[in-house]
């Protein structure tokens, strides 16, 4: 076969893999574009498993379902699938303490001291007696934080657990707003359990859940009446359910469906919760505020979008509500995948239905640096190739000799191969997470939003043009 021949050949292939490419990236588009919004979102992250229920006009409207609760068995997601809701849990334990405050049982600003019977706040040189269930539920109390990472069976019961994690006051109470993961949260448990008798699960499921017809919604780890998903880390791996203690402040196993029950009464009830509803003293260094477990975003016009996310390993979820509109969402997915996910979800739905988005700052911030850092490097291979074809057809460069190509190639290669190594190792091994934060099974990349992928491809293209590059020499 001649060279010309071989010419036509590479020719035609190149060709007939540039038509492929441009038919099956048409047709990608194509897809996409016939999508509605949120599903084309769905298909971009592609978590393992999501359901997404919409609320209009005070009910109930619609329920989207999407991949699977079980993907080894395949098992689909539907209205009754069960997800862990994490943080979401804190505006349910919220909504518990609010029926006891209007019963009179609690009051928000009594010192939860006179309420407590097995465990009290060591002596520190801050008043403890300024501490009450307002300043527990919106994050002001002054207590130290804790995790619920690794617990084991048997579990102890809640008053030995904050005695065990060393819960003490760090700062006077009432005087600054600073996220308690559990401790907050799981001081107003025992308070619940302390002043009704009953166990805070018993009193939420008697109380609260059933009352409302959220018949899916327990503590549990497995699944009851609906199917229990099953939760995915990273790419698609199946992790196991931590078991917790502090339940109060994200320990709620529940469904869409119930969710959206939660919402709708939320909504009816806003001016008998107007406590709940308020913005509190002292949380203005978070975003608009916080409210008793609930977070608010203030639209242009005035009005009030109230949210909550959620996330544990292998889970992400995300409420949002306008109670003068009566317009509502839900998002649960079985995925770290969903991290992004929720947050734009959330965007998209504000947008159609509020005639705003409802940004997180942080996840904003976010996803513009990713993106001006995916352009500046798409951008640097885009000149560098440029330059490089330029200099090669004017014959400006010239190849580098045998023994020069060997010594430069090793090098740069050897260079460049541990560099991406490197690279790939902290965005998609859970070691590194481990490493430095005790984190199981996460992967870094979950923490960034999807164009973070076309990061890690730019720099593995760029990374080859500099090492085509280095074989060359500029012409003497």
């Amino acid at each position: 076969m001649n060279k010309l021949s071989m010419k036509i050949i590479i020719k035609a292939m190149l060709g007939m893999i540039l038509v492929v490419f441009c038919v099956v990236f048409g047709m990608n588009i194509i897809n996409k574009n016939s999508m509605d919004p949120i599903e084309r979102l769905i298909h971009s992250y592609e978590p393992q498993g999501a359901s997404i229920l919409l609320i209009h006009n005070g009910s109930i409207s619609e329920i989207r379902n999407y991949g699977y609760a079980n993907k080894k068995e395949m098992i689909k997601v539907k209205e009754t699938t069960q997800f862990k809701i994490a943080s979401i849990s804190k505006t349910l334990t919220a909504y518990g303490v609010m029926k006891l405050v209007k019963q009179g049982v609690l009051d928000l600003d009594a010192p939860v001291k006179k309420y407590m019977k097995r465990w009290q706040f060591p002596e520190t040189e801050f008043d403890s007696s300024k501490a009450t269930l307002r300043t527990l539920l919106s994050h002001t109390s002054g207590v130290s934080a804790s995790n619920e990472q690794y617990n084991q069976e048997p579990l102890p019961d809640i008053a030995e657990a904050i005695a065990f994690k060393k819960t003490t006051l760090i700062r006077e109470p009432g005087t600054q707003f600073e996220y308690s993961d559990f401790t907050g949260y799981g001081i107003c448990q025992m308070i619940i359990e302390d002043v009704t008798g009953m166990s805070f699960e018993d009193y939420m499921i008697k109380k609260v859940f059933i009352p409302l017809g959220m018949n899916t919604t327990s503590y549990i780890n497995e699944g009851t009446y609906g199917q229990m998903a099953i939760p995915y880390a990273g790419f698609g791996k199946p992790v196991e359910i931590s078991p917790m203690v502090m339940v109060a402040s994200g320990g709620v196993t529940s469904s869409c469906y119930d969710l959206g029950l939660f919402l709708v009464q939320m909504i009816k009830e806003q001016s008998e919760l107007s406590d709940m509803f308020s913005v509190q003293e002292n949380t203005n260094t978070h975003g608009d505020g916080y409210c008793l477990g609930l977070v608010p975003y203030i639209l242009n016009d005035g009005r009030i979008v109230y949210q909550h996310n959620g996330t544990l390993l292998g889970w992400n979820a995300q409420i949002a509500f306008e109670p003068n509109k009566k317009e509502g969402i839900v998002i649960l997915t079985n995925s770290d995948l969903g991290f992004y996910l929720t947050y734009d979800v959330i965007e998209t739905w504000s947008q159609n239905m509020l005639g705003e988005k409802v940004v997180d700052e942080a996840m904003l911030g976010m996803k513009n640096m990713v993106g001006i850092i995916t352009a500046i490097i798409w951008l640097l291979f885009s000149l560098l190739t440029f330059i490089f074809i330029i200099q090669v057809k004017r014959r400006r460069i010239i190849a580098l000799k045998k023994g020069e190509r060997r010594i430069i190639t090793f090098t740069s290669v050897t260079i460049s191969i541990v560099c991406y190594s490197v690279l790939l190792a902290v965005m998609y091994t859970k070691s590194p997470m481990q490493i430095l934060y005790g984190m199981e099974n996460y992967y870094a990349f979950t923490f960034f939003p999807p164009t973070i992928h076309f990061v890690t491809a730019g720099v593995g293209v760029l990374l080859l043009c500099i090492n085509v590059r280095l074989r060359y020499k500029r012409r003497m």
